[in-house]
């Protein structure tokens, strides 16, 4: 990508279908590129190569939605408000995901009763 590019590019790319290459969208995001956060929600992946998931609903609930410690929000929900803002639009989308996945939880739980 040009240096002089726009702001928000890879995310209008990625949003209009232009195939971008995902090696570097991954080093984009892992240079904490907000605009490449954006552009991996339009991206689309191949199920193929997804494999069927083994952790419990409980684990994954854990691994986004916990804080490690009382002092710090260092969950998926603490990392998006940290990073784009409290009232960026996937603060909301995530918090419906953690609702979801609550009730997922509770009817885990119950089964295993």
């Amino acid at each position: 990508m040009k240096e002089n590019a726009p702001d928000g590019i890879l995310h209008i790319l990625a949003y209009m279908g232009y195939p971008l290459p995902s090696e570097y969208i991954v080093d984009c995001v892992l240079s904490n590129d907000q605009d490449a956060c954006l552009a991996l929600l339009h991206m689309p992946y191949d199920h193929h190569y997804v494999t069927p998931h083994r952790e419990s609903m409980i684990d994954l609930y854990q691994q986004l939605f916990a804080w490690s410690t009382p002092h710090v929000d260092d969950s998926i929900l603490g990392a998006i408000g940290n990073t784009l803002g409290i009232d960026h639009r996937l603060m909301e989308r995530f918090y419906h995901l953690r609702s979801t996945m609550e009730l997922a939880v509770r009817y885990e739980i119950e089964r295993m009763i």
